[in-house]
C-alpha cells in the first residue's frame, strides 16, 4: 500500500470503521460517551469524535493507559495513525470502554 492520498484515505476509512464497530460491539454508548462522528464513510474524516462532558478527564485517563487522544471541549477525538494495526486499535477501544465505565 503506497502513501498516496487515495490509499491513505482507504486506510483511514478502514480504521475509523473499526473504531465505530468496536464502539457498538463494546456497548460504549451505554456509558454516556456518544458517537459524534457520522457513520457514513463519505461524511467521515480521519478522526472519530465522541461527546461527553468529562471528555478531558477521559482523555487524561486514557493517556495514563498509553492511549493517545485529544480533546476539543466536550469532544474526545480518536485519530488512528496509518501505521497502527487493527489489534492496537481494538486494544485502545477496549481501554476506552473500561475508562468510560469507571466513575
Amino acid at each position: 500500500l503506497g502513501m498516496w492520498a487515495p490509499a491513505l484515505r482507504e486506510v483511514s476509512l478502514a480504521a475509523t470503521r473499526l473504531i465505530i464497530d468496536a464502539y457498538d460491539r463494546l456497548g460504549i454508548a451505554g456509558t454516556g460517551l456518544l458517537l459524534a462522528t457520522p457513520r457514513e464513510p463519505s461524511r467521515r474524516g480521519s478522526f472519530v469524535a465522541f461527546r461527553r462532558d468529562d471528555a478531558k478527564r477521559v482523555c487524561a485517563r486514557l493517556a495514563e493507559r498509553g492511549v493517545r487522544t485529544d480533546v476539543r471541549g466536550p469532544l474526545l477525538r480518536v485519530g488512528p495513525a496509518p501505521y497502527l494495526t487493527s489489534a492496537e486499535i481494538l486494544r485502545g477501544m477496549e481501554i476506552l470502554a473500561e475508562v468510560a465505565r469507571t466513575p
